[in-house]
């Protein structure tokens, strides 16, 4: 992997475009906070759930991140020891669609011979896909979870992201 572009914010995002072995782009994020800095890393190579408002869902599915790669983004833009970050899955992709890769990142995240990160500052952001969401609950040890709702009703839902055809608020909640 290689960084292909880095754009730096007035308020010190940097937004980096990697480039794997394959030719593949994706987008990872370094967002700074006053005591802190939460790392927005991606989960696939675009997203099938074609979201209206989403850039990526409009790029379509190209195919899923392995673990590696996923853990690279954070090797890569982590400079900080674990007690001044978190991490989101909420960068490229629907993480609950790569599940296993995206455990498996997970768990080096956590794991003291890996980065040694609390749980509680690791994060998966889901479209609401509820096969995914149960699965993670099953899991001895799992990350917070944010549930992308863009919608307070159905109708709204249903404009705006496709998935909400199949699991409805109702059903996600």
């Amino acid at each position: 992997m290689q960084v292909e572009k880095c754009f730096t914010s007035n308020d010190g995002t940097q937004r980096f475009l990697l480039k794997f072995d394959d030719g593949e782009l994706v987008e990872s994020v370094l967002i700074p906070r006053h005591d802190r800095f939460t790392l927005c890393i991606s989960s696939q190579v675009g997203c099938g759930l074609g979201c209206a408002f989403c850039l990526t869902g409009q790029l379509g599915f190209t195919r899923d991140l392995t673990a590696d790669e996923i853990i690279s983004q954070v090797l890569l833009m982590r400079r900080y020891p674990a007690d001044r970050f978190s991490i989101v899955f909420m960068g490229m992709g629907e993480p609950l669609q790569n599940y296993d890769n995206v455990m498996t990142a997970i768990q080096f995240f956590h794991h003291h011979h890996g980065l040694g990160l609390p749980m509680s500052r690791i994060t998966v952001s889901t479209a609401g896909l509820i096969p995914g969401i149960e699965r993670l609950a099953g899991e001895p040890f799992f990350p917070n979870l944010s549930i992308s709702l863009t919608g307070v009703t159905n109708r709204t839902r249903d404009a705006l992201m496709p998935i909400n055809r199949k699991y409805p608020i109702e059903a996600v909640m």
